[in-house]
C-alpha cells in the first residue's frame, strides 16, 4: 500500500476532495497517478501541504514514476494476437510514386 492509498484509507478522504482542497482538477492528480503524464512538482508540494505532510512531495512522486514504469511496460508488448498483426502489416513494403510518377518501394517511416 503506498502513501496515498494509506492517507485515503485513514482518512476517509478521496481524489476528488483533495484535488479541490488543492484547486485543481481531479485528473491533475489521477493522470500522473496512471502514468499517463509527468507529475508537476508544485502538485506534489501542494499535496504535501493538504495531506499535512503524510504524503510527501517524495513519495507522491515516486508513486506516480511508478506508474509510469507500468504504463511503459504495458505499452512496450502487443497484449494480443491483433495487436502483433498490426505491427506486422505497418513492415509491409508500400509502394510509392515519386512526383515524377517513377515507382518505388519503402516500408513505412522510411524516407529518401
Amino acid at each position: 500500500m503506498n502513501a496515498l492509498t494509506a492517507y485515503f484509507a485513514d482518512t476517509g478522504d478521496n481524489l476528488a476532495r483533495l484535488a479541490e482542497r488543492i484547486g485543481r482538477s481531479p485528473s491533475t492528480i489521477t493522470r500522473p497517478l496512471r502514468g499517463e503524464r509527468n507529475v508537476s512538482m508544485n502538485v506534489a508540494r501542494e499535496i504535501e501541504r493538504a495531506t499535512d505532510g503524510r504524503v510527501s512531495a517524495a513519495q507522491f512522486i515516486a508513486i506516480c514514476l511508478e506508474a509510469q514504469k507500468g504504463a511503459a511496460a504495458a505499452s512496450a508488448e502487443p497484449s494480443d494476437a491483433s495487436e502483433a498483426q498490426d505491427v506486422d502489416e505497418r513492415a509491409k513494403p508500400l509502394r510509392c510514386l515519386s512526383a515524377h510518377g517513377s515507382a518505388a518501394f519503402a516500408t513505412e517511416g522510411q524516407s529518401r
